[in-house]
């Protein structure tokens, strides 16, 4: 019934209705970027785990999955499609049915389980399909993702769940274990680089967490030490040492001046000592104001100062929903802003230079019309891949970017 009626006249209808506007609507600036689900988030954080991972959704939420270029390039993920009279019936034995066949040809060790806006809205029973999988032997861990969440919000209570799930059994005092990363929160393993080679060379094995095997929930034993590289994974580091007694150091070195910085963290950690806390940047004779994640902008700000050292270096992170502001809240400091509006930034900030992800810009631009917006294109925000210019990837790139800056 509701698909033959003709929605564009109805709303003209409606409209017709309203008294006529009085002047002019003022127009603000563009609307800040919309970031990316958090089932986009975990689906690539589970490409580092022997995972079969699996999206319950409509068909259209894989438009939101923002990994490269295509949206599911290069992306392993299964998905349902349900229409809306198999969703508004009731379609969780289906659902089961086809989970469980595409488990038993992935020979992968776990099904990782995600939802969307859709299922979420119309009651979809995820712990009915929980249960019947486990019935069949599908070992699966269900992430509770609705659609409504950011990605970073995502990942960090997937790996929260994962800590949980996966408990170890001894210590292996060689290994470091590396907490938070994944393609779509640092576009590339070229970050992590640097501070694997220094490891390396005191004679740790590093790898992603996950990627040094899982056999079907068998313990396994603890790392030495958690190298947490972006916020989302800072709760499941401190969640690891509350229950298994495994110490942790966060930064992302990404050139020389920066890697003494964060060596200092990894003795701290290495020795027991409680976390360093941050430390503010001295002021400076020029602004300059990175927009992005915050121990990425840290590693950059570091990189920064070692090539402009009397520059004054702030950073703000976007966290327009409540969970995110919680996120990033233990990255703070007198240097730092939580910001969801550009009203909010500009009141803060009078940068010279301002680096952030083109997607910005069109906010931004009209609340500082004088500063020089510099493109540091970032993964987590416009799930772009293969760019030449990628900030984390390509410090050099930015340096020379700063310093052909015609407000310096």
């Amino acid at each position: 019934m509701a698909r033959t009626r003709n929605a564009v006249a109805e709303l003209e209808q409606i409209l017709s209705t309203f008294p006529p506007p009085v002047g002019e609507i003022p127009r603000g600036s563009a609307p800040l970027p919309v970031l990316p689900p958090d089932f986009s988030g975990v689906a690539s954080l589970l490409q580092s785990w022997d995972a079969y991972p699996f999206l319950l959704t409509a068909g259209g939420c894989t438009g939101c999955l923002t990994l490269g270029d295509d949206a599911t390039a290069g992306l392993r993920l299964e998905h349902s499609r349900f229409d809306d009279l198999e969703l508004a019936a009731g379609c969780e034995a289906a659902a089961v049915n086809g989970i469980a066949r595409g488990f038993a040809h992935s020979g992968r060790a776990f099904c990782g389980l995600m939802g969307s806006a859709i299922p979420e809205l119309l009651g979809m029973d995820y712990t009915g399909i929980q249960e019947s999988l486990a019935e069949r032997g599908v070992p699966v861990l269900r992430f509770p993702c609705t659609g409504f969440e950011s990605a970073p919000v995502g990942v960090d209570r997937a790996l929260r769940n994962l800590a949980t799930w996966r408990r170890p059994e001894g210590r292996d005092n060689q290994r470091i274990s590396i907490l938070g990363y994944s393609d779509l929160a640092l576009g590339s393993r070229q970050p992590l680089r640097l501070g694997a080679e220094a490891l390396t060379t005191r004679g740790y094995q590093v790898c992603v967490w996950g990627e040094e095997g899982f056999g079907g929930g068998e313990l396994r034993s603890a790392p030495a030490l958690n190298w947490v590289v972006t916020a989302e994974g800072l709760g499941a580091a401190r969640q690891m040492e509350a229950d298994y007694g495994i110490p942790y150091f966060c930064g992302l070195p990404l050139e020389r001046y920066g890697l003494e910085r964060w060596l200092s963290r990894f003795s701290t950690a290495a020795k027991g000592a409680p976390p360093e806390k941050p430390v503010e940047h001295e002021t400076g004779n020029r602004t300059l104001l990175l927009i992005g994640a915050p121990i990425a902008t840290e590693g950059l700000a570091w990189a920064i100062r070692g090539e402009y050292p009397n520059c004054r270096i702030l950073r703000a992170f976007y966290a327009p929903y409540r969970t995110l502001e919680e996120l990033y809240r233990p990255f703070l400091t007198a240097d730092t802003l939580l910001f969801g509006d550009p009203a909010e930034l500009a009141a803060w900030a009078t940068p010279d230079v301002l680096l952030a992800d083109p997607l910005f810009f069109p906010s931004l631009r009209p609340w500082f019309p004088r500063a020089e917006l510099l493109a540091c294109p970032e993964s987590g925000v416009c799930g772009r891949g293969g760019l030449p210019a990628r900030w984390l990837e390509d410090v050099a790139c930015v340096m020379s970017a700063i310093g052909k800056s015609h407000t310096w």
